[in-house]
């Protein structure tokens, strides 16, 4: 943290006239800060709104561009369903990597969050080479609160139409500005890292299949947490590949694990250290409990997948802390924020599983 710096100015934002806080990126590369400045030195945080408050509503408004893809009209009874090229899955995922990047500069007490998903998700449908048009988005934005509502037509002249219009098309200027249209992301790295690491340790072709889809799923979700704020593409990779190894039922242990060279051992099969993936692997956790939670729901199986978890990696309570000392390389640029379409989540199966005895 610099003091004194002044987050990025919008000749269309009317609050950026003080100074405020932001955090200090590297530009040149993979945008990636410290847990000691997310933890504490965000611009939230100095507007009074603590840590946990704060991954609430980076959560819920990645949630919030989930749902607006997912939305779907209902007539007499039967819900009709758009093709799944309406929204690609890599656009919803470009769209949750700007706006964790945009809050690490703004706060989220002068910057709406529902505006700012919004016009991240009209942006990263442009930066994907998918591009809408405004309008089909807010439709969905007010089908997704009324499964029976009429869709506006271009150049509508519906007063709120109009108004989401000016906020969406504001806040994109502000993304823009704030971002300094730095948009690099690894993500065909990322994947082609996740596809060696799950060929490496899963020889069989059915189960590397099966441990392959699970990685990716859980990648697409590791966007609604801020993993991709602390960590490297490719350590990210190996720690979703540990982890859908450990969902599907697949082997995890590393082999030859010994006290003095544990850290090599992990590194040298997942790319990541043994802390990396322990705090990786309780982001993703925390993530798929609060979601249980939002719909009054548990899952024994999600309690017997936390238990195997830590007893390979350790208590994951502690890896909530903040980690001053990590500090990953970039990886090689590339661009666009990448996703991989896979219709079940693993949060589904948590709940329509049957919960092992032992994991």
């Amino acid at each position: 943290l610099v003091p004194g710096l002044q987050c990025v100015q919008c000749p269309t934002s009317r609050d950026m006239s003080a100074q405020r806080h932001s955090l200090t990126i590297g530009f040149g590369g993979e945008w990636i800060v410290t847990e000691e400045q997310l933890f504490n030195n965000t611009p939230s945080r100095y507007d009074g709104i603590s840590y946990d408050q704060e991954i609430e509503m980076r959560t819920t408004a990645c949630e919030r561009i989930d749902n607006i893809r997912n939305a779907h009209r209902k007539i007499e009874g039967q819900e009709l369903r758009d093709s799944p090229s309406f929204m690609r899955q890599q656009v919803v995922v470009t769209a949750k990597l700007l706006l964790q990047r945009f809050y690490t500069q703004h706060s989220f007490k002068t910057h709406p969050w529902q505006d700012v998903a919004l016009a991240a998700l009209f942006l990263a449908a442009k930066l994907e080479d998918r591009p809408m048009k405004l309008v089909l988005i807010l439709n969905k934005f007010f089908l997704m609160q009324d499964k029976h509502h009429v869709d506006f037509v271009d150049r509508s002249r519906d007063e709120e139409y109009l108004s989401m219009k000016e906020q969406v098309l504001k806040y994109e200027r502000i993304i823009l500005n704030t971002l300094a249209y730095n948009f690099t992301y690894s993500s065909t790295q990322q994947a082609k890292t996740l596809k060696t690491i799950v060929r490496r340790l899963v020889p069989e072709k059915a189960a590397r299949k099966k441990a392959e889809s699970t990685a990716k799923t859980l990648l697409n979700d590791s966007f609604s947490t801020v993993a991709c704020l602390l960590y490297s593409p490719d350590t990210i990779a190996g720690a979703m590949v540990y982890l859908g190894l450990r969902m599907s039922g697949g082997t995890t242990s590393v082999e030859g694990e010994k006290q003095g060279e544990a850290k090599d051992v992990w590194i040298a099969q997942f790319g990541a250290s043994k802390k990396q993936v322990s705090k990786i692997s309780s982001e993703m956790l925390s993530l798929y409990d609060r979601k249980l939670r939002s719909v009054g729901k548990t899952s024994l199986r999600m309690v017997n997948l936390r238990r195997a978890v830590e007893r390979e990696l350790g208590d994951l309570s502690r890896s909530s802390d903040p980690d001053t000392s990590n500090a990953p390389a970039p990886a090689e640029p590339g661009t666009g924020g990448g996703g991989h379409d896979n219709p079940e989540s693993p949060l589904k199966r948590l709940r329509k599983d049957p919960a092992p005895t032992e994991p």
